[in-house]
């Protein structure tokens, strides 16, 4: 039989207090720590002060697990972060409606990465920037917000997220948030140097701006011309956001792409752009849609000033601006079209496109069709001292209660193996109205079914009148 003497349990009994008391200082009821993976496990049923306890006891990089609703407000603690929520449970980080939800500091040096997976992020109230999530910092911090549902929050400006830094959003929803006093009703993005924002099969929707940018506000801090800093939009929705201007996107001396998403439904509720509102912005749109906006004011779809655009394989579809310009309004812009839609829009002047001051727009295999306007000149296209240039694309069934049910022209326009077909005007120029002013050329262009006729004060150039 072999004993143990009274020392050597003593000593044991000791190791063993010794640890537990470390294990109590360490982690309050309902957290766990996985030492080897750094992650962390949180209950808010048993601890609602855990979370964050958590992260500020947390290693930088930790992967903090919830579940449950967490109420309060919340920040990273200078460190990059995970938190993470369970597929198939709930996770929430409600405000209360007092203050921002979650806010993202830096650590004065590099940034930190702060990452929100499978959350749902609610009910933040600030007057200042960023009702759900803060990123305030401009050293670029980077957010990454992923499988997650960032709603109802109000803020000044971005009522969802207001960011300055790095923001990626992934598969996620970002929906019925409010900028109460400003901008940016779903997301507010002001870039600094290196900064971008990144939408990835996400949806923006629902959300209001008292000013500008229902969706997303973005107004660049740094020059345009700027390659670091931007915005990209790929398989994302912005759809069903109002703002005075701008419904869907708000966007000022930024560069940004577009590319298979959809800008619809959106609405400017007292000034210009359903869709898009943009100045001084360098846009490339790819296999996308700009549809089913309305405006009170000017360009339902995209209304645009000194801004450059070129589209691919798009549709700027009824539009329906109370001004002029139903898809596009642009004003010192030079816009470029490949085979995109511009059909059944609607506003007084220029049911399809308004472009003005000098303006130049080329078109190539674009179908411009069915477009109205109801008050005045240019059903498809008016060109105001502008420069059009177009090639292989149709006017068809567009119409003009005055002139130029096609087009309206009063400065210079070029068009190549086009055809205007059934286009209708209320006095002259069913086709085209080529205004006294104006300078035409037509080559192998085609002239079928217009009325009251084909063109007024056309020469030269036409065949199969």
């Amino acid at each position: 039989m072999n004993f143990v003497n009274s020392k050597t349990i003593a000593r044991a009994s000791l190791r063993l207090l010794s640890l537990f008391l470390l294990c109590a200082n360490c982690l309050q009821a309902g957290e766990a720590r996985n030492e080897r993976t750094g992650q962390v496990y949180i209950d808010p049923t048993a601890t609602p002060n855990a979370l964050q306890q958590a992260i500020n006891e947390a290693a930088p990089n930790d992967v903090i697990e919830l579940k449950g609703t967490f109420l309060g407000n919340f920040n990273n603690n200078f460190i990059s972060i995970l938190l993470k929520g369970h597929p198939h449970q709930k996770a929430i980080l409600d405000g209360n409606s007092a203050g921002t939800v979650f806010t993202v500091n830096d650590n004065g040096g590099a940034g930190v990465i702060v990452k929100f997976d499978h959350l749902t992020v609610q009910n933040g109230n600030t007057a200042s920037n960023g009702g759900g999530i803060a990123n305030n910092s401009t050293s670029y911090n980077n957010v990454i917000v992923k499988s997650s549902n960032i709603t109802n929050n109000k803020a000044g400006n971005g009522g969802g997220i207001s960011n300055f830094g790095l923001l990626t959003i992934i598969e996620s929803k970002v929906f019925d948030n409010a900028a109460t006093a400003g901008n940016g009703g779903g997301i507010y993005f002001v870039p600094e140097a290196a900064s971008v924002l990144s939408l990835v099969e996400s949806k923006v929707y629902g959300n209001t701006a008292t000013l500008n940018g229902g969706g997303i506000h973005a107004t660049n801090n740094i020059d345009v011309t700027s390659t670091s800093c931007g915005m990209s939009l790929f398989g994302s929705k912005i759809t069903g956001n109002t703002a005075t201007n701008g419904g869907g996107l708000f966007c000022d001396t930024i560069t940004y792409s577009i590319k298979q998403s959809e800008i619809n439904g959106n609405t400017a509720t007292a000034g210009n752009g359903g869709g898009i509102n943009d100045t001084t912005g360098i846009l490339f749109l790819s296999g996308s849609s700009i549809n089913n906006n309305t405006s009170s004011g000017d360009g339902a779809g995209l209304y645009g000033q000194t801004t450059v655009m070129e589209s691919y394989c798009s549709s700027f579809n009824n539009n329906i601006s109370a001004g002029i310009g139903g898809a596009l309004f642009g004003d010192f812009t030079v816009i470029n079209l490949f085979s995109t839609e511009v059909a059944n829009n609607t506003a007084t002047n220029g049911g399809g496109f308004y472009v003005t001051d000098s303006s130049s727009t080329y078109f190539r295999n674009v179908a411009v069709v069915k477009n109205q306007a109801t008050a005045g000149n240019g059903g498809g296209f008016y060109n105001d001292d502008s420069t059009l240039t177009v090639e292989y694309s149709k006017f068809n069934r567009n119409t003009a209660s005055i002139d130029g049910g096609g087009l309206f022209n009063n400065l210079v326009a070029g068009f190549h193996s086009s055809i205007f077909a059934n286009n209708q005007a209320g006095t002259e120029g069913g086709g085209i109205y080529n205004d006294a002013t104006g300078v035409l050329t037509l080559t192998e262009v085609k002239f079928k079914g217009n009325t009251p006729d084909n063109f007024f004060n056309v020469t030269g150039g036409i065949i199969n009148q």
